[in-house]
């Protein structure tokens, strides 16, 4: 695999926008911003990042305190865009465009843990213009729904947003929907294993004939509905997606091009097609762990083999080195011109916006403090149950992280009714109190006159053990 310094891709990135016709990239600041804790001072859980426009979507929050849609910018802080009530098992997802905000909900727990037994709560899918009010498109409480209960642990609504257009599979019934949501018109797109929408088109892949079969992608046009072109080589089923589930990864650019990922020996194939070219090509083989995260005008944004590693993948086939991001939160995004992600530790969460072009973000440390346990030995109690105290520095405003190793040693104890053995004296020097070794006689066999008269006998003295 060819390699090249980030600079140099960047720089290519950019000149690529430009050569491509894809103007200058979207005004979107470069920085960092805090995310705000919790009114308990915990810091929250985060969904997202997006690229919006000039600031970063994103949801902040947790399943027992409820969730807030923000806004972010670098520089300028955050807002809330609206709250989501709490629920037992609370997830939520986002996508954003320049132009809106799309929430996904989903809420179960289990009622019976032993046997495995699940309850959904709530399935939930919004929208709403940057700035403006939620609408709901579509909203299921408990038995409020049909379907309910048929994905645990993840979203049911998974969906795709590029400018108005937004492009949502039910996870529930497979069916894939296509929506305009500046005109009010939307269309189903059929059964469908994954969607991708770019501009007025939308990717599709559909159900191959058996669950390990390759399931056969079809570009179609947003507005008609018509099929544009039909990727020649297969897509590759059963790949971890960004949902949770496992399927066909895809993403399509405004102008139909295709990106995905195709079976190759010892991995997968990231390839890329276009209307001109549906025979596709292969950029260069990747990790079967890799994730497609976004596509521009001039490469595709990885998530590969580590959970903190970016790598973005020109359309000539070269790669920047990946870019390595500590605690990684919620789902990196690429809109084509802008990197988001967010970082979350027990000291701080913050947001990350990179415009292509701009220099490199710093990355702050966000390492947590270190704290010392209070005592280095301890015994254990008698309920067994041992408290390990750690003294945290008072900088840590959000605590510390702390990994206790524990090693178990247990006393050596005596024997009940064992003697300690004295070394042996030689002949000719045992003092005046030493006695030589003798061996006690055996005592012969009697019989127990009790127990012959039917007489109890006396209970055995229980056996001494050594308190540990």
């Amino acid at each position: 695999m060819r390699t090249r310094s980030l600079a140099a891709t960047l720089a290519a990135l950019v000149a690529a926008v430009v050569l491509a016709g894809g103007g200058t990239p979207a005004e979107a600041t470069t920085g960092s911003f805090e995310v705000p804790a919790a009114p308990d001072g915990t810091i929250p859980d985060i969904a997202g990042p997006q690229p919006a426009a000039d600031a970063v979507a994103y949801a902040a929050g947790s399943a027992e305190a409820g969730w807030s849609v923000r806004l972010g910018l670098p520089g300028a802080g955050t807002r809330e865009l609206w709250a989501i009530a709490p629920a037992k098992g609370l997830l939520v997802a986002v996508s954003a465009s320049a132009t809106r905000i799309a929430v996904s909900e989903h809420a179960d727990h289990c009622t019976d843990c032993r046997y495995m037994s699940y309850v959904v709560t709530r399935d939930a899918l919004s929208q709403a213009p940057l700035g403006g009010a939620p609408v709901d498109l579509v909203r299921c409480e408990l038995g409020s729904c049909a379907g309910l209960g048929c994905t645990t642990g993840r979203q049911r609504f998974e969906t795709r947003l590029d400018g108005d257009v937004l492009a949502f599979r039910d996870a529930c019934t497979g069916v894939a929907h296509v929506a305009d949501l500046a005109s009010g018109a939307a269309q189903p797109l059929g059964r469908a294993d994954a969607v991708a929408v770019g501009g007025r088109y939308v990717a599709v892949a559909q159900p191959g004939a058996t669950p390990s079969s390759p399931p056969p992608i079809v570009v179609r046009d947003v507005d008609s509905g018509a099929e544009v072109y039909r990727p020649t080589l297969p897509a590759a089923p059963g790949v971890a997606t960004l949902f949770g589930g496992s399927g066909p990864q895809l993403a399509v650019r405004a102008d139909g091009v295709l990106v995905y990922v195709s079976p190759a020996p010892g991995g997968l194939a990231l390839v890329v097609a276009a209307p001109g070219l549906p025979d596709g090509r292969v950029l260069q083989t990747v990790a079967k762990t890799a994730t497609i995260l976004g596509i521009g005008a001039a490469g595709v944004l990885l998530r590969t083999d580590g959970a903190s590693r970016l790598q973005l993948v020109a359309f000539d086939g070269t790669a920047a080195a990946p870019l390595e991001i500590p605690d990684l939160v919620g789902t990196p995004s690429f809109d084509g011109h802008t990197l988001t992600w967010a970082r979350r530790t027990c000291a701080t969460a913050t947001i990350t916006s990179w415009r292509l072009g701009d220099a490199p973000p710093a990355i702050a440390d966000l390492r947590c403090p270190t704290p010392r346990p209070v005592r280095r030995n301890l015994t254990l109690p008698r309920d067994r149950r041992l408290p390990v105290a750690f003294d945290c520095p008072d900088t840590a405003r959000g605590g510390c992280l702390a990994t206790a190793r524990l090693t178990a040693q247990r006393p050596r104890a005596r024997r009940p009714g064992r003697q300690r053995c004295q070394p042996p004296v030689p002949a000719g020097q045992r003092g005046a109190g030493a006695q030589p070794r003798r061996t006690p006689p055996r005592a012969a066999a009697r019989p127990d006159r009790r127990r012959a008269l039917g007489a109890p006998s006396r209970p055995a003295a229980p056996a001494h053990r050594p308190h540990v």
